[in-house]
């Protein structure tokens, strides 16, 4: 059945996805696909764009991993906090979840400054 063989009660958006369809198939069919290449791996792309983009790829990474660092380490501090209070050490732990919590402040404030001040 064809496209143009179906009911006019089809939506119209219907008719497109199958029409679509058809013709982004008949390629594959026939054997003649075309290859998506990455920009940062396409040969057309000048070297200095590619070596942008790998940095900016490199940057976004070094990003995430220092904030699932920073945040297991918080995790940690606030763990060895509640530790000292449950063992009867309560002024160590408060003084230890304290500061924790204040250089985590400290540092996304100071991030967020550093970061206006460079974009």
């Amino acid at each position: 059945m064809s496209v143009a063989d179906e009911p006019t009660d089809v939506p119209t958006f219907v008719r497109a996805l199958k029409e679509s369809m058809q013709t982004e198939a008949a390629p594959l069919a026939t054997g003649s696909a075309r290859v998506v290449v990455p920009p940062h791996k396409d040969p057309k792309v000048s070297a200095k764009a590619r070596h942008i983009m790998w940095s900016d790829r490199q940057d976004a990474f070094q990003a995430w991993v220092g904030m699932i660092f920073a945040f297991v380490l918080a995790v940690l501090f606030l763990a060895a906090s509640v530790l000292l209070i449950m063992n009867d050490h309560e002024v160590s732990g408060t003084i230890l979840g304290t500061v924790d919590l204040v250089a985590l402040v400290t540092v996304f404030i100071m991030g967020r400054q550093g970061a206006k001040a460079t974009g």
